[in-house]
């Protein structure tokens, strides 16, 4: 396993500096800090989890999955990302989420979504993928 690949699955973290402030490891780190990820669109209030995202939706014949990346600061510029796959239905940025790719996915079966991210400064990329499912409850 490449250094690369072993260090992206190693989570952003923060930590405060000196003046007792947050400061994020994503802005300190490169492109090894990206993880893909997601959630299930739910009433409740969703958080993008690295990797693989599940929830129940109830009664639902099919759902909506949310894919972003995580780990990088987004807003500065220095990254490209690309969903592959042609899977989106749709792809937006907000400021705080970032690049965000949405899709309906149906119930019981793991759906993949792959991203590529590019370091516009090292030219270094990698593709990360994240995994969403859902269930009935029915």
């Amino acid at each position: 396993m490449s250094a690369v690949l072993a260090t992206i699955a190693a989570p952003a973290l923060a930590h405060e500096d000196a003046s007792g402030t947050q400061t994020e490891l994503a802005q300190l780190a490169g492109i090894e800090s990206a993880r893909a990820a997601c959630y299930i669109d739910t009433t409740a209030w969703d958080v993008a989890t690295p990797d693989y995202c599940s929830a129940i939706v109830w009664w639902q014949l099919k759902a909506t999955a949310v894919f972003s990346v995580v780990g990088i600061d987004q807003s500065s510029g220095r990254y490209q990302l690309t969903y592959l796959d042609n899977k989106c239905s749709r792809v937006w940025y907000t400021t705080q989420e970032g690049l965000l790719c949405s899709r309906s996915i149906g119930p019981f079966r793991d759906h993949t979504q792959r991203v590529q991210v590019t370091d516009l400064q090292t030219g270094q990329s990698v593709i990360l993928s994240a995994i969403a499912n859902y269930e009935t409850g029915a």
